[in-house]
């Protein structure tokens, strides 16, 4: 009922760290009319179920940090969103997956924070990529101890 009551509201930033979410939550996270910032840090959910937030129509911004797991499904959902930022500190996200990333013309910022399987080489690649797509910078933010 909480989440049914946020789709009701005029929220446009919404932290929901540590939580446990099923297809019921997102489809009532994503009715809220003025959400553009979202926390989905640490919490728990099944990746397939994030591409309920999809119709989100004015998310801008969205934060997976500390998952525990980052399958490709995820990726899936997130790309299909109009994100400008896209954070994914603490997680094992993988090079491959960071060039799924390449489909969203409007995305400006990736945070890759203590993300230990992505090289320094592999974000200029994937920057000098997205230029030459989308004729825009997309700024990679990655820890100073990445691998070269």
């Amino acid at each position: 009922k909480i989440y049914e009551a946020l789709g009701k509201s005029n929220i446009a930033i919404l932290a929901l760290e540590n939580q446990n979410f099923g297809p019921d939550e997102f489809r009532a996270i994503a009715k809220i009319p003025k959400l553009s910032h979202m926390n989905l840090s640490a919490s728990t959910f099944k990746p397939e179920d994030l591409e309920l937030l999809v119709p989100a129509a004015n998310l801008r911004s969205l934060k997976l940090n500390r998952l525990q797991q980052t399958p490709d499904i995820l990726f899936d959902a997130v790309k299909k969103m109009n994100l400008f930022a896209v954070h994914f500190d603490e997680t094992p996200i993988t090079e491959k997956q960071l060039f799924f990333l390449l489909k969203m013309k409007n995305l400006q910022q990736i945070q890759l924070e203590s993300c230990e399987n992505i090289s320094t080489r592999a974000c200029e690649e994937f920057q000098k990529s997205f230029k030459s797509i989308w004729k825009h910078d997309c700024k990679i933010m990655l820890s100073s101890r990445a691998p070269t």
